[in-house]
C-alpha cells in the first residue's frame, strides 16, 4: 500500500468523522447513540484469508512518500463537485498536492484500477453502483466506508403540469406536451 493512499484513506476518514459529528439528535441536548451498522469495517489492506493475532502481526513497514499528486475526478453534479474540492483542500492541508481531473462517472472506477485515479468519494448506488461493485470485486477498488443516505433519482414535476400535459406521470405522456418544455435554446 502506498503511503499516498495511506494519507488520502486517514485524511478521508477523518473527514467522514467530522461529517457525522455534524448531525443533531431529535431533542437538541442529549448525546445521540449511534445508529447499529452492518457495514464491514474500513481497510486499507487487502482482506487476509486466514486471521492472525494481532500481536504476533508484525507493522507493515511505511512506503516511501511520493510526490506525485492525488488524483480526484470531477464529475458533472454540484454535490460531487463541492465534496471533492472539500477532499482536495483537505489533502492539500496534510501536504499533499492533489489534481484534479474530468471523469466519466461510470469508468472512473475502471481508471481507478489502471492507476488514473486515486479517490472517489462519492458513489450514487441507484446509478453508478454496479460499476462501482463490479471493481470492488476485482479487488482493485477498495469500499472504504458507507452511510445510511439514501439516494433517490425520480422525474419531477409541479402538480399543475398534468392538467395541461395529461397522460403523467407515464414519461411516454411528455411527447404530446414537448412543445411546453421547448425554449430557443434547446
Amino acid at each position: 500500500m502506498s503511503r499516498k493512499f495511506a494519507r488520502a484513506s486517514a485524511v478521508l476518514l477523518a473527514f467522514g468523522l467530522i461529517a457525522s459529528a455534524c448531525g443533531s439528535d431529535d431533542d437538541g441536548d442529549s448525546v445521540a447513540e449511534a445508529p447499529a451498522t452492518t457495514a464491514a469495517p474500513a481497510t486499507t489492506a487487502a482482506p487476509a484469508t486466514t486471521a492472525a493475532p494481532a500481536t504476533t502481526a508484525a507493522p507493515a513497514a511505511p512506503a516511501e512518500d511520493s510526490s506525485d499528486p492525488i488524483k480526484l475526478p470531477i464529475h458533472n453534479w454540484s454535490s460531487q463537485i463541492a465534496g471533492v474540492y472539500a477532499v482536495g483542500a483537505m489533502l492539500e492541508s496534510t501536504g499533499n498536492s492533489v489534481e484534479y481531473i474530468s471523469a466519466d462517472s461510470t469508468l472512473v472506477y475502471t481508471s481507478m484500477c489502471e492507476g488514473d485515479m486515486d479517490l472517489v468519494h462519492e458513489v450514487w448506488q441507484g446509478a453508478f453502483g454496479v460499476a462501482f461493485e463490479e471493481q470492488v470485486d476485482k479487488g482493485c477498488v477498495i469500499d472504504a466506508a458507507t452511510h445510511d443516505a439514501k439516494t433517490r433519482e425520480e422525474w419531477w414535476y409541479p402538480s399543475y403540469i398534468e392538467d395541461v400535459c395529461p397522460g403523467l406521470p407515464d414519461w411516454e405522456a411528455l411527447d404530446a406536451c414537448s412543445d411546453m418544455f421547448t425554449t430557443p435554446d434547446s
